[in-house]
C-alpha cells in the first residue's frame, strides 16, 4: 500500500523525543526556577537585616533606659558597637525626657544577591523604639 501525499503516520512517540522534549522543558524552566530561588535568599538577607534593626534599636533604648550619667550617649555608644550594622548605612536618633528613652534607627539593606540586586532596588528598614527610664538606685 502506498501513502498519499499530505498524509502523516500516527506513530506512537519514540523514547528518544521524550528525552528530547524532557530536556527542552528543564532547560526552559530551569532559569525561573533559579531566579525564584535567589529571589528568596534576597528576601531571607533583608529579613535578617530587618531582625538586626529591631534588635539594635532595642538594646539602644535599653542602654539609654538604665544609663545613669548621659542616657543619650549610652544609647549612640551602644549602636556603634553591638548593632552588627554597618555604620555608613544607618541613620539614628534617640530623645530622651525624664520618663522615655525614644530611639528611631533608619537603615538602608543592599539587595545584592546576583541578579535579583540589580532587579530589586535597596530596602529601607526602620525601627522605633520607646522605653521608660528606669530610676536611679545608687545609694
Amino acid at each position: 500500500m502506498s501513502r498519499r501525499s499530505g498524509q502523516r503516520s500516527h506513530r506512537a512517540p519514540s523514547a528518544n523525543n521524550q528525552r528530547g522534549q524532557a530536556t527542552l522543558e528543564f532547560a526552559l524552566l530551569l532559569p525561573v526556577f533559579v531566579l525564584l530561588a535567589l529571589f528568596g535568599i534576597q528576601v531571607s538577607m533583608v529579613g535578617l537585616d530587618w531582625l538586626r534593626v529591631q534588635h539594635a534599636a532595642r538594646e539602644s533604648a535599653r542602654q539609654g533606659a538604665v544609663a545613669v550619667d548621659d542616657p543619650q550617649a549610652a544609647a549612640q555608644q551602644s549602636l556603634a558597637v553591638s548593632s552588627g550594622l554597618r555604620a555608613n548605612r544607618y541613620n539614628a536618633s534617640v530623645s530622651v525626657s525624664a520618663e522615655l528613652v525614644v530611639v528611631r534607627l533608619d537603615y538602608t539593606s543592599d539587595t545584592n544577591v546576583p541578579v535579583v540586586g540589580r532587579l530589586v532596588p535597596s530596602v529601607k528598614v526602620s525601627s522605633t523604639v520607646t522605653m521608660y527610664r528606669e530610676p536611679d538606685m545608687t545609694p
